[in-house]
């Protein structure tokens, strides 16, 4: 499992809505094929998972299936599916929701836990959808902040929307990103996973994790 104490410090993020409406339909079927992540019990999606080094050495690399498990929950109105990515960026006990306009995907990482904006459409590119601030080292708070894009990105076959999610330190310096792809109907088509390399000045990076979708299967 890749999600980090990152995502967990993302929870005040909920807060700020996009205006984009892209793929909006109120009233539209979670379950059904347009929507930005299919969430029907059985609903399964393979992807390709590869970790690597600090020099871009390709350290394993592994098929993991991930499904829509028959677990729900209500909050606020919003029902989450459970979702059971064991190898993967969610591991076991995840939920997601997609709101009722189709453009915007909620994730809660257990019960226990309050949910948040996983990814959310945006009206123009380098939208700033929330920010939020990272209190686990208080004498350098960092600042985490998620940025939309309405441009489409080929990935993997698939034509998918973008969302950077950035923190730096009380220094200004980038130190963990994340950036998804999603494409209606389809969900989660990659993720990458970029983090600060030990002991570099200025903040540079490098692509530790990535999840690649290989396949969906939709009931």
């Amino acid at each position: 499992m890749k999600k980090t104490a990152f995502y967990f410090s993302l929870v005040i993020l909920i807060v700020v809505m996009a205006s984009c409406a892209k793929t909006s339909s109120t009233g539209f079927a979670v379950s059904g094929k347009t929507s930005l992540w299919p969430l029907k019990a059985t609903n399964t999606f393979v992807y390709q998972d590869s970790a690597f080094d600090t020099n871009d050495t390709l350290l394993e690399s592994y098929t993991d299936s991930a499904y829509v498990n028959s677990l729900t929950t209500v909050i606020s109105g919003v029902t989450f599916y459970g979702f059971t990515d064991s190898l993967g960026w969610f591991g076991t006990g995840s939920y997601l929701a997609v709101d009722p306009y189709n453009t915007t995907i909620y994730s809660l990482d257990s019960l226990n836990s309050t949910p948040y904006i996983f990814f959310q459409e945006a009206s123009a590119d380098g939208t700033i959808l929330g920010t939020s601030q990272d209190f686990s080292n208080p004498s350098c708070i960092g600042n985490i902040t998620q940025y939309g894009f309405a441009s489409t990105y080929s990935i993997a076959g698939y034509s998918c929307y973008r969302n950077i999610l950035t923190e730096t330190d009380c220094n200004n310096n980038t130190i963990y990103t994340v950036v998804l792809y999603i494409a209606p109907g389809a969900g989660l088509v990659r993720v990458e996973e970029y983090s600060q390399i030990p002991g570099a000045a200025g903040g540079s990076l490098y692509k530790d994790y990535s999840q690649t979708l290989k396949s969906v299967t939709l009931h």
